[in-house]
């Protein structure tokens, strides 16, 4: 697993939560 794909990862998850709490 390369890091950049963890922060890929980590950056839609942040998103995602971002939109479900708006």
């Amino acid at each position: 697993v390369s890091p950049g794909l963890e922060i890929s990862q980590m950056r839609h998850e942040r998103q995602r939560a971002r939109m479900f709490m708006s």
